[in-house]
Order: C-alpha cells, then structure tokens, then sequence
C-alpha cells in the first residue's frame, strides 16, 4: 500500500468519525444563528491576534 492510499483510508475514517459528524451538525447549527457566528468569528480573529502577539513576543 502507497502512501497516497494511507492518506486516503485516514481522510475517509476522519469523515466517518463521531467527532466530525458532531462538527459538522454544530457548524450547521451556528450557520443558522448569525449572533453566534457573529462572535465565533470574532472570537476567532481574537485568538489569532493572540498567537500572532505570542510569536512576535
């Protein structure tokens, strides 16, 4: 088996996890909800100013 074939086989077993279908169902649920996406974005772009402001020191 390749490596091509690995990386297949994980993408499709990440897919069928339990973890990723609750992702995917709570993604269509903010999607609905422009408050909460609202601040999920903003909370968002917070962090990456954070990790961005921790690599700069």
């Amino acid at each position: 088996m390749n490596v091509y074939d690995n990386a297949n086989d994980l993408a499709k077993a990440m897919r069928e996890s339990h973890e990723y279908k609750k992702l995917k169902e709570a993604a269509v649920v903010l999607e609905k909800d422009p408050d909460a996406k609202k601040m999920v974005n903003e909370y968002l772009m917070v962090a990456q100013e954070v990790e961005f402001a921790k690599h700069q020191g």
